[in-house]
């Protein structure tokens, strides 16, 4: 291993586990080394036959804090990414953002720590993004929006200028939010859907064109 390659650990087993795999190897084979998977399913402690990387149950009394171990969290469930990012940091770990080559990320834009943003989303001017947040293939976060942490922007969706969005928002896949809207947070706004004026309670589901509030869900 060079001297110039960090450890890679990637936390969560599942299906976000491949997409950042697949990007720290094509985009930063040359930064980082994958070291393992650390899973809390009890059912997945193996080599994963497809990434050919080993599986390893997660122990928090295991987690080398070094400058050299960065973290990547692979999981899509926000509220369960939330929990473990502050986990993580209240023991010291390195959790990095991790932005693909293929991201457009406007040089006035500012972001926390432990983004994960995949290719070809775009991130506009004087945009701001916190901690924890996955921004996913070409979603697009126009100018000035501003983003809480743990939050899910999945593939397609678009928010509009000036959106101010507060923690634990799921904005579903090719979903709009129009122009100077604010998200109360945990919003989930549906596959497909337009929001077209400014959430009013918190944990609400919202589905359609323009999308309306279906019921509540529950984070904690």
């Amino acid at each position: 291993m060079s001297n110039k390659q960090k450890n890679a650990y990637i936390i969560g087993a599942g299906g976000q586990a491949r997409v950042i795999t697949s990007l720290l190897k094509k985009d930063f084979s040359k930064k980082y080394k994958i070291i393992e998977i650390l899973s809390f399913d009890n059912n997945k402690f193996e080599t994963d036959n497809q990434l050919k990387l080993k599986i390893k149950k997660l122990n928090f009394k295991e987690i080398n804090i070094s400058k050299n171990n960065h973290y990547f969290l692979a999981i899509g469930d926000i509220s369960k990414r939330k929990k473990m990012f502050k986990k993580l940091i209240s023991l010291g770990a390195n959790l990095p953002n991790l932005i693909s080559k293929e991201a457009l990320i406007d040089k006035t834009s500012t972001m926390g720590i432990g983004n994960i943003i995949l290719s070809f989303s775009k991130i506009g001017p004087y945009a701001s993004i916190k901690d924890n947040n996955l921004i996913n293939n070409f979603a697009n976060i126009e100018h000035e929006v501003d983003i809480d942490s743990h939050s899910n922007f999945n593939p397609g969706c678009v928010v509009c200028g000036r959106v101010k969005a507060n923690e634990l928002c799921l904005i579903g896949a090719n979903a709009t939010v129009l122009e100077n809207l604010k998200l109360k947070k945990g919003t989930v706004l549906g596959a497909g859907s337009v929001l077209l004026s400014d959430t009013i309670t918190s944990n609400q589901i919202l589905v359609g064109i323009p999308a309306k509030a279906k019921n509540k869900w529950y984070i904690f």
